[in-house]
């Protein structure tokens, strides 16, 4: 479901998107709050068409410069994994921000960071360029 949502464009920046799996985070490489959540919640948020959130804490990085050669999306990711740790952003927003030289996030490297970033205990990533 998630890869059709994006090849028919039906996530837009600002939307507000709930899925029953760990990737629908993913959205945020659309600009859009997406976060995953239980079948159950899932299904009450279908049957009403609303559902709640409390408001997560949030966590900025400004990614500045150049990337070195070679470099990828996912070794930025680990990196910051591996300083925070597993679990030191849980249940938080990440906000990721790029400055520099290089191009903004684009295409699929912007959902390989918001891929990667699922395997950690967190609500949603959001990528401003």
């Amino acid at each position: 479901m998630n890869t059709l949502c994006f090849l028919k464009g039906l996530v837009a920046p600002g939307d507000c998107v709930i899925g029953a799996d760990s990737h629908t985070c993913t959205y945020g490489a659309l600009g859009a709050f997406s976060t995953g959540i239980g079948s159950t919640d899932m299904c009450a948020g279908m049957a009403k068409g609303k559902t709640w959130f409390k408001v997560p804490a949030a966590i900025k990085f400004n990614i500045v410069g150049k990337l070195p050669k070679y470099s990828a999306a996912k070794d930025v990711i680990l990196h910051i994994i591996g300083m925070i740790g597993v679990d030191g952003a849980l249940l938080s927003v990440y906000g990721i921000y790029r400055r520099g030289s290089e191009k903004p996030f684009h295409g699929g490297q912007a959902f390989a960071w918001l891929t990667w970033l699922s395997k950690q205990v967190l609500r949603t990533a959001y990528l401003q360029s």
